[in-house]
């Protein structure tokens, strides 16, 4: 079964036209940046409203033809999951592999030298932190290199709105080896962790935030603001993680 069986007669559905492997076009709109139809990426998006983390803002998007009731084969390999772009004309933009320093032992107190103030150092850490913390609840094991970094005019840097949530929430992976690795984080036993905390003391509230949250009753209510079609999501698989997800959490947080 695709993962956009979910989409219902009711979902609401950008028609655009591709232009490139990874760019879409509709009149009047900015550019739409497209992927190949995952869940996770609503699911994703969802989860980052819970501690209002910036996020890219995802739609299904449809190219071409019509939406046949009876004969939904003929729609197969249409969809896409969209997000128009969120970049801002007059703020510049930079992966990891863009920074001169990106392979340096300390490039991420580096990169906090070019923070503006105190102030700007912190929010630019948390906001890093942030991340952190809702990737390792996802399982996420593709954010390397899946992060902009923004500088502002004023000076100030900021992370960019989190996208690309595809790579994350998987039952075949082996949880217990605690893995994770962003630009900046490595994190791979749970000393590493244990490191982490004591070093940003601020996180653990923002992983014992994850705690209490249930990702089969955050999936249900995103299918319902999106009127997706709730029975064509392999819940089994979702309860299956978010059981394990929440055993590594109680390990790290011990």
């Amino acid at each position: 079964m695709a993962d956009f069986d979910v989409i219902s007669f009711k979902t609401p559905v950008v028609r655009a036209v591709p232009m490139t492997y990874f760019e879409a076009y509709k009149s009047g709109e900015p550019t739409i940046y497209y992927k190949d139809f995952s869940i996770n990426e609503f699911i994703g998006e969802k989860v980052a409203s819970i501690r209002n983390i910036r996020s890219a803002h995802y739609f299904p998007i449809y190219f071409g033809g019509k939406i046949s009731r009876f004969f939904p084969q003929n729609t197969y390999n249409k969809y896409r999951v969209g997000s128009y772009d969120f970049k801002k004309s007059d703020v510049e933009y930079r992966k990891i592999f863009q920074l001169p320093f990106c392979f340096e032992k300390d490039s991420f107190q580096m990169l906090l030298d070019f923070c503006s103030d105190d102030k700007n150092r912190n929010d630019f850490i948390n906001e890093n932190l942030e991340m952190v913390a809702l990737d390792i609840f996802m399982g996420q094991i593709d954010r390397g290199a899946n992060v902009l970094y923004e500088f502002y005019p004023n000076g100030e840097l900021h992370l960019s709105p989190l996208f690309d949530y595809s790579m994350s929430m998987y039952n075949d992976v082996d949880y217990s080896t605690y893995g994770y690795t962003s630009d900046f984080f490595r994190l791979l036993e749970l000393e590493d962790y244990e490191k982490l905390l004591i070093q940003y003391p601020q996180i653990e509230d923002m992983l014992r935030c994850y705690e209490g949250v249930s990702l089969v009753s955050l999936i249900e209510e995103m299918c319902h603001e999106r009127k997706f079609n709730l029975r064509h999501i392999d819940m089994d698989h979702y309860k299956r993680f978010d059981e394990s997800t929440h055993k590594r959490l109680e390990k790290i947080l011990r």
